[in-house]
């Protein structure tokens, strides 16, 4: 029979370590949407182009590479609401649906409301971007705000490997 120590160290790390779970999961799941590719943080631009050329940008490239493309927005003023501004290339995607039907969203502190992308045509560039397609499309976005002489770079622990 162990003696009680070891059993007593063993209840506290099994605790610790389901607490640590728990933490990283719902840290997670508050970082971005479920369904999302890769997530794009992209910074203020200097001297590169306006927000309403951006948003022309992003969803004439939605269109083209058939892709969802969603910015992602907290409210300064409700703490406990976010939208994301969804541009839908993709009609067949999932996360085409979350603008007509609710978001599942899992977290009670965070609510998530899904909303058209022209209306998000007033703020600025610089935000996270939630990428809903392939890593070549992620790629391929990350190179159109280059071209829009704006920092674009993966907000993700791990970026999209290369062929």
């Amino acid at each position: 029979m162990l003696p009680k120590a070891i059993k007593f160290a063993y209840v506290v790390v099994v605790l610790a370590s389901a607490m640590i779970a728990f933490v990283t999961l719902r840290g997670h799941s508050e970082l971005a949407t479920a369904g999302s590719s890769f997530v794009l943080q992209v910074d203020k631009p200097d001297d590169g182009a306006g927000a309403l050329q951006v948003a022309d940008a992003v969803e004439g490239f939605a269109r083209e590479h058939r892709i969802n493309v969603g910015r992602l927005y907290d409210d300064p003023l409700d703490v406990s609401g976010r939208s994301v501004f969804l541009t839908v290339g993709d009609t067949s995607a999932t996360s085409s649906t979350w603008i007509n039907s609710d978001y599942p969203g899992f977290s009670p502190e965070v609510t998530l409301a899904f909303r058209p992308y022209q209306e998000a045509r007033n703020l600025t560039a610089d935000g996270t971007y939630l990428v809903y397609g392939s890593r070549q499309q992620g790629d391929a976005l990350r190179e159109m705000f280059k071209a829009s002489v704006i920092r674009a770079f993966w907000r993700r622990s791990r970026p999209p490997a290369r062929n």
